[in-house]
C-alpha cells in the first residue's frame, strides 16, 4: 500500500437463535395456568386422541380448538350399535324358543334371568336421556326404532339428517357429556356411579390448584459456571435426581435454564416428571406438578450460590380443593372428582381457575348425561358381575339344577342297587326253594309209583 490508497472491507455475521421447545398448555386461560405440554418439534400429534396438531406461530391469548365429526364413522358406529342388539335379541330368542316341528325345547326356555336380561336391554334402550334437547334424547328421534319382534331397525334419511344437521347431540346421545357454564371448569368424565341430576350439579372451589417451584436468588447477565459449581441434585416428593453436571463455560440465564431443563429431561428419576425450568425475573425457578415440591442440593463439595441455587425458596403445591353437588370432593392437582357414595361420585373435573377467579358464590353448575351406549354398558357390566349380576345366578341355577338332578340320579342309582341287590337274594332263595321241592316232587312221584306197583301185585 502507498500513500493515499485506501480500501474497503465488508463482513456479514450471521444472527444465531437460541433453540425452542413447543409449550402448549391446555385448558389455558388468560392468566396461564393449564396442563403443560413441551415437545422438541411444532407438532403434537399424541396429546388429544386422533386428533393431529401442527403450530406455526405463538399467540398470547388462548386459543380454541374446534374438530368438526366425521358423519361416515358416525353413521357406520350406529350400525354396529343396531347390528349388535340384533344379534342379541336374536340370540335370546334362539335359546328359548321351543320348535314345534320337532316337539323340542332350547335349553333357556322360560328361563326367568334371560327374560328380565332382554326386557332389561329393550327398556334402556329406548329411555329418554336426561339433559339432552327433545329432539336427539331418544333413539326414536333420530330414525331408530323396535318392531314388535324386538328388532332394531334404521330409518337412513332421518339419520342422515340428524347427523348432518346435530351431530353433537347425536354424539350425546349414545356417550357420555357433560358441560359446565365456566370455561375454567371443565367436564373429564364420569363412572358408572355417577348419577344423572337434572338440575346440575353446583361446583364451589374453595382453594385453586397451584405448582409448586423453587425460585432461586437474583443472577447478573453471565453466569460462569466451573469445577466448583457444575454438578447440582434436584430431589421432587422424595425422588432424587442423578447428579446434574453442566458444561464448564459461561451462560446466559435463558441459556443455563435450558441446559438444565434437558438434563433433568433425560434423567432416569425425574425424566418422566416434567419438570419445568425457566427464567423468571433475573432468577432461576424450576417448577414441579400440583401438590409436590422441588428442592436443590450441590453436589459433593460444590458450591452453588452464584447459579442462585443455594438460598432460593422452595413453595410446595396445592391440590384444588372444593365440593360438587355441596358435598366435599377430592382434588388431585387440577382434578377434583366427586365424593365417594355420594351422587356425584366419579365426576372429574378440570379446574383452571386460579386464585383471582375464586368467588363466595359457586363458580360453575355442571350438568351431564349418560347415552344409551354408556347406560347399556353399565348394564351390561351389572349383569356380568361375576359376584352378584344376573349371567351369575343364571349359572349359579343351573349348577343348582344339574347338581339336584346329579344328586337325585345318584339317589335312585342306590335304590336300584339295593333293590336289585334284594331281589337277587329272593331270586337265589326261591330257586333253593324250588329246587327243594322239586326234589320232594320227584321223590313223592317215585313213592306213588312205587305204591301203585305194589297194589297191582
Amino acid at each position: 500500500l502507498y500513500a493515499d490508497d485506501y480500501f474497503t472491507i465488508s463482513t456479514e455475521t450471521s444472527t444465531v437463535r437460541l433453540a425452542q421447545d413447543l409449550v402448549l398448555r391446555l385448558g389455558a386461560t388468560r392468566s396461564g395456568e393449564g396442563l403443560e405440554v413441551r415437545r422438541s418439534e411444532n407438532i403434537a400429534n399424541d396429546v388429544i386422541p386422533g386428533l393431529d396438531l401442527e403450530f406455526f406461530s405463538s399467540s398470547e391469548k388462548p386459543v380454541t380448538v374446534s374438530v368438526l365429526g366425521d358423519t361416515e364413522v358416525a353413521k357406520e358406529r350406529i350400525h354396529d350399535f343396531v347390528d349388535a342388539y340384533n344379534t342379541f335379541q336374536a340370540t335370546a330368542k334362539e335359546v328359548s324358543k321351543f320348535d314345534k316341528s320337532t316337539n323340542t325345547a332350547a335349553p333357556l326356555l322360560s328361563d326367568r334371568n334371560l327374560s328380565q336380561m332382554v326386557n332389561e336391554i329393550a327398556t334402556t334402550s329406548i329411555a329418554t336421556v336426561s339433559g339432552l334437547p327433545q329432539s336427539t334424547n331418544m333413539l326414536f328421534s333420530i330414525g331408530l326404532k323396535i318392531d314388535d319382534r324386538g328388532m332394531m331397525s334404521i330409518d337412513e334419511k332421518k339419520l342422515n339428517e340428524k347427523i348432518v344437521d346435530e351431530f353433537s347431540n347425536v354424539a350425546n346421545l349414545f356417550r357420555s357429556h357433560g358441560k359446565t357454564d365456566n370455561p375454567d371448569i371443565s367436564f373429564l368424565g364420569m363412572t358408572e356411579k355417577t348419577r344423572v341430576n337434572p338440575s346440575g350439579y353446583r361446583v364451589e372451589v374453595s382453594n385453586a390448584a397451584k405448582r409448586g417451584f423453587y425460585l432461586g436468588t437474583p443472577l447478573p447477565g453471565i453466569i460462569k459456571v466451573d469445577e466448583t459449581n457444575n454438578v447440582l441434585i434436584i430431589k421432587n416428593n422424595g425422588r432424587v435426581s442423578d447428579p446434574i453436571e453442566l458444561r464448564k463455560e459461561n451462560y446466559t440465564l435463558g441459556s443455563l435454564a435450558k441446559t438444565i431443563q434437558n438434563r433433568l429431561m433425560e434423567d432416569k428419576a425425574l425424566g418422566r416428571r416434567k419438570l419445568q425450568v425457566r427464567e423468571e425475573e433475573g432468577r432461576l425457578k424450576i417448577i414441579s406438578g400440583n401438590s409436590s415440591t422441588i428442592e436443590v442440593e450441590p453436589g459433593p463439595d460444590k458450591d452453588l450460590s452464584s447459579l442462585g441455587l443455594t438460598d432460593g425458596i422452595s413453595t410446595p403445591g396445592e391440590d384444588v380443593a372444593g365440593s360438587i353437588g355441596n358435598v366435599e370432593a377430592s382434588g388431585r392437582g387440577q382434578l377434583l372428582v366427586g365424593a365417594k357414595d355420594s351422587n356425584s361420585d366419579g365426576l372429574r373435573l378440570f379446574v383452571t381457575l386460579s386464585e383471582d377467579d375464586l368467588v363466595d358464590e359457586q363458580e360453575a353448575t355442571v350438568n351431564i348425561s349418560k347415552g344409551v351406549a354408556v347406560k347399556l354398558g353399565d348394564k351390561l357390566d351389572k349383569l356380568n358381575d361375576p359376584l352378584d349380576g344376573n349371567v351369575k345366578r343364571a349359572t349359579d341355577d343351573i349348577t343348582g339344577q344339574m347338581t339336584s338332578f346329579e344328586e337325585q340320579i345318584s339317589r335312585l342309582d342306590k335304590r336300584a342297587d339295593t333293590k336289585r341287590t334284594r331281589l337277587q337274594r329272593k331270586f337265589a332263595k326261591l330257586d333253593s326253594t324250588m329246587g327243594r321241592l322239586n326234589s320232594q316232587k320227584s321223590y313223592m312221584t317215585q313213592q306213588l309209583s312205587a305204591m301203585s306197583g305194589a297194589k297191582r301185585s
